[in-house]
């Protein structure tokens, strides 16, 4: 399996909108659902159950609703796809974390990789495939200690 890891520039995911009256500021809120397309929606339900431990809020033979620690997804069937769908699972120890969900057979591309240094934090994040190669990646800002040089 190719590594899709290529990540560029990460940005704050702040526009801003020129108009004649005024000048709008928008920033991103919270996700409210992302939705995955699968081919078997029952399979599909049974490797987020099971494998990720989501709670399956409502199923029927077209989609499924589920929710992870209060971001909802929808698994929606679908025979083709569409557009490569990514979701992205916030934990906060990714090690631990990948080691649970290799013991579930879930196969990773490579070990948690630290991809950014952001102040503060690293990023770091591990990828893996669902079931219908939706890819998903485990994410983790991990704290810093900054240390204070003497002058």
């Amino acid at each position: 399996m190719e590594n899709p890891m290529n990540f560029g520039v990460l940005n704050s995911f702040v526009f801003s909108k020129e108009t004649n009256r005024e000048k709008i500021n928008f920033s991103i809120g919270e996700i409210g659902e992302l939705e995955l397309k699968v081919k078997n929606i029952e399979k599909a339900v049974e490797f987020y159950r099971n494998k990720l431990d989501s709670t399956v809020l409502y199923t029927d033979q077209k989609s499924a609703v589920c929710e992870c620690n209060g971001v909802r997804f929808m698994l929606t069937k679908s025979d083709v796809r569409e557009k490569r769908s990514v979701l992205y699972l916030k934990v906060d120890d990714i090690h631990a974390t990948h080691s649970i969900l290799k013991d579930r057979a879930v196969e990773f591309y490579d070990l948690p990789k630290s991809v950014v240094n952001i102040p503060g934090y690293k990023l770091w994040l591990a990828l893996f495939h669902d079931i219908d190669n939706n890819l998903l990646v485990l994410m983790s800002e991990n704290p810093v200690e900054v240390l204070e040089c003497a002058v």
